[in-house]
């Protein structure tokens, strides 16, 4: 096997023009090492996890219809890791967590660098030293233990569907208690109306992050429908960007603005004229920014606000059905689009402070 920082190598091209990197792991889909370089503390066990992790990850995903595993990245305050599989190889990588992501799991996702031998051909064990971060990392940066497995249930009839509507305004009230699940369609939740395929299952199965982390390492766009004996949650997704999200007691722009102290009465008094539909991410630019209601800036911070407001409340939803539909229209600005893994870490992070 190549070295992995000669410049024969691709994957040692791609690290030497990534900033930040402080190790990386090559090893086999079998668990097995086969080189280390930089400062991870035990290559064998961060092989071994490479391995499990990407294997349930590609299990998973083919559950969900999402395909064969590419990358993947977890990311905490002290440590960043992205692992990536193709072939028979797996590689682990960690960087500065100061340093952003993208960069490195777009050329994982888009170059061919395991090695061209079969790593599973080469017992070598190859370690490279590599020059420490000026600024040594604190904390553990082992990966978190993997997610359990559980196959669906076997497909049902579904029931007549309602027609489908795809403003991301208020949901509709919440469905009667919860039936035996199928696979397909639940009692109270719209059935597609997209060209692409769907896929269901059970919260109890696969949780919210299991979810948007599969959802965002895809790109995938569509909107994740959470159905509850609560209500019903919403995320539209833009290329695996979160762009909208709403829940039962997610935030109310319309009653937010209207109560606000910041604006005039005046001002309130012209907003409380117009129907709640107008404050629809659909509708909320041209009927009330375009008109010079309310500043752009104060409209998108009110729908971040909304956002994490319904991921507080839809975190708690551990029971329940999930439905992804990638041929849902998505209507959305641009300019706003948020990465589930921050929104999730900062919500962490407000839990853990509540539980000292």
């Amino acid at each position: 096997m190549l070295d992995l920082v000669t410049e024969a190598s691709t994957l040692g091209a791609l690290l030497e023009e990534t900033r930040g990197v402080v190790g990386v792991v090559l090893g086999t889909t079998g668990g097995e090492l086969r080189s280390v370089v930089g400062s991870f503390v035990d290559g064998d066990a961060t092989a071994d996890a490479a391995a499990a992790l990407t294997a349930q990850l590609t299990t998973i995903g083919s559950l969900l219809g999402l395909g064969e595993f590419g990358v993947a990245s977890l990311k905490s305050a002290t440590a960043a890791r992205v692992f990536g599989r193709q072939r028979g190889a797996v590689v682990a990588i960690e960087l500065d967590p100061k340093r952003p992501l993208g960069d490195l799991e777009t050329k994982l996702r888009s170059l061919a660098w395991a090695p061209e031998e079969d790593v599973a051909e080469n017992p070598a064990v190859n370690r490279v030293p590599t020059v420490p971060l000026k600024e040594r990392i604190t904390g553990s940066t082992k990966p978190p233990p993997s997610v359990p497995v559980s196959t669906p249930p076997a497909p049902a009839a579904p029931p007549a569907p309602p027609a489908h509507s795809t403003s991301p305004t208020r949901p509709p009230p919440p469905p009667p208690p919860r039936r035996a699940a199928s696979t397909t369609n639940v009692p109270g939740q719209v059935k597609s109306v997209g060209s692409g395929p769907v896929f269901t299952g059970d919260l109890e199965e696969f949780c919210l992050p299991d979810l948007l982390e599969f959802l965002r390492n895809s790109q995938r766009t569509g909107l994740l429908m959470c159905t509850t004996d609560y209500g019903i949650g919403t995320i539209q997704l833009s290329r695996g960007m979160i762009i909208s999200a709403d829940s039962p007691k997610a935030l109310d722009l319309r009653e937010h603005f209207l109560t606000s102290p910041d604006l005039a009465p005046e001002r309130r008094r012209v907003l409380a004229t117009l129907p709640p539909e107008c404050f629809g991410d659909d509708m909320i630019d041209g009927m009330v920014v375009a008109r010079d209601l309310l500043p752009r800036d104060e409209v998108e911070r009110a729908r971040v606000a909304r956002i994490y407001s319904a991921f507080r409340e839809m975190m708690a939803w551990t029971a329940g059905r999930f439905s992804f539909d990638p041929g849902v229209p998505v209507v959305t600005n641009p300019a706003l689009a948020l990465s589930a893994q921050s929104i999730l870490m900062q919500i962490y992070q407000e839990q853990d402070e509540q539980g000292r």
